[in-house]
């Protein structure tokens, strides 16, 4: 029964891969196509430094209709929950904690999606970090047939 089961409801994929962040990060492109909504999740380890509103990260979500083209922020209007595209970490109580950032893909316009850590200030020490992209709203459902080319 698909209509109760969430693990054939949906689609996953690492966007940025567990690591250290020192620096700006853009995550990989995930495709989307035959999703109608989806999540960004992103974890955030200990802060390598304190962060603080001179140095800290915003991280977004990014679009764009071909494979490899120009990806541009999602505006407000497409997001779900937060309303904003902009999720500030700029305290010591933002770390150690998993976001999450919803947004409509037929919204878009947009078939495939990055999430980006950008960094301001100097942040020396890094920080853990990781992001999926996760699909929902499938056209069919279960959603084997979807993620097979993914």
């Amino acid at each position: 029964m698909t209509g109760l089961d969430l693990s054939n409801n949906i689609f996953a994929k690492q966007s940025i891969l567990p690591q250290v962040v020192v620096a700006t990060v853009t995550g990989e492109e995930v495709d989307l196509l035959g999703y109608g909504s989806a999540c960004a999740v992103v974890s955030i380890g200990t802060e390598g430094q304190t962060f603080t509103t001179s140095n800290y990260w915003t991280i977004t979500i990014t679009g764009c209709a071909t494979t490899g083209g120009t990806f541009a922020a999602l505006s407000t209007a497409m997001m779900i929950e937060p309303s904003t595209n902009s999720l500030v970490i700029d305290s010591t109580t933002d770390d150690e904690s998993v976001y999450q950032m919803g947004f409509r893909v037929h919204d878009t316009g947009y078939r495939y999606f990055k999430v980006v850590c950008i960094e301001s200030g100097t942040i020396s020490t890094g920080t853990p970090m990781e992001a999926l992209i996760v699909g929902g709203d499938p056209e069919s459902a279960p959603t084997a047939a979807l993620t097979a080319g993914h």
